[in-house]
């Protein structure tokens, strides 16, 4: 299985990519740097691995929620990349790859809450299922900190850069990581079983979710 990860919903650039049982990985912290860096990333990832862009078998690509600028960056180019090579592509929730990446094995639930700006966070509650994975048992949503709520507090973890911005006004969880992002490796064992199910998308469906739609119908009704 030869896979390409990209998520450029955050202020981390993050790519990976894996090739019979490989991976190499590619992640800066690089607000505004994303257009400029994403390329000569992906060039990196797929040169360690010696294997070309042609002979992969899927792109995964974080669709959202997040910058509004960064995932238009990110999805054009897995957007551009998929329909040179022909290529099917993975949407893979960066709120979920968030969780993927940080929930520590001995915790089941986590709660990941991203600063969204404007006073707001992105939020999806999550559970690890019996394959290791972790998978949403809340819609994402973008709401108002003090709007987050879970069913109890016992077996959560607190992760995402939101509870650094709004610790006070989110539930009260007593374990808590701020420094956390999605993590393009962390995607790669996310798509892994949508591409053995054949749940794969045509490059030309490529979309964010914003989730934030006051926003998302702005841009929409610009283009």
């Amino acid at each position: 299985m030869k896979l390409l990860a990209i998520d450029t919903s955050s202020a981390a650039l993050s790519i990976a990519a894996c090739a019979d049982g490989n991976i190499s990985e590619r992640l800066e912290t690089a607000p505004r740097q994303h257009a400029e860096k994403i390329l000569q990333f992906i060039d990196s990832v797929l040169a360690d691995l010696n294997i070309e862009l042609t002979e992969l078998d899927a792109i995964a690509y974080g669709y959202g929620p997040g910058s509004f600028t960064s995932l238009r960056i990110g999805l054009g180019v897995v957007q551009g990349l998929a329909l040179g090579a022909d290529l099917r592509v993975i949407p893979v929730s960066s709120l979920l790859t968030v969780a993927q990446a940080a929930t520590p094995a001995e915790k089941q639930h986590s709660l990941v809450c991203m600063d969204a700006r404007m006073g707001e966070v992105y939020t999806a509650a999550c559970v690890r299922n019996a394959s290791g994975l972790m998978q949403r048992v809340s819609a994402e949503k973008v709401c108002p900190p003090a709007d987050v709520n879970i069913p109890d507090t016992d077996d959560w973890i607190a992760l995402g850069n939101g509870f650094s911005e709004y610790r006070d006004q989110l539930p009260s969880i007593k374990q808590v990581i701020t420094d956390c992002w999605p993590l393009a490796t962390a995607m790669l064992a996310l798509a892994k079983p949508q591409l053995e199910a054949g749940n794969t998308l045509d490059a030309a469906e490529v979309l964010p979710r914003y989730v934030r739609n006051k926003v998302a119908k702005t841009i929409k009704e610009r283009q």
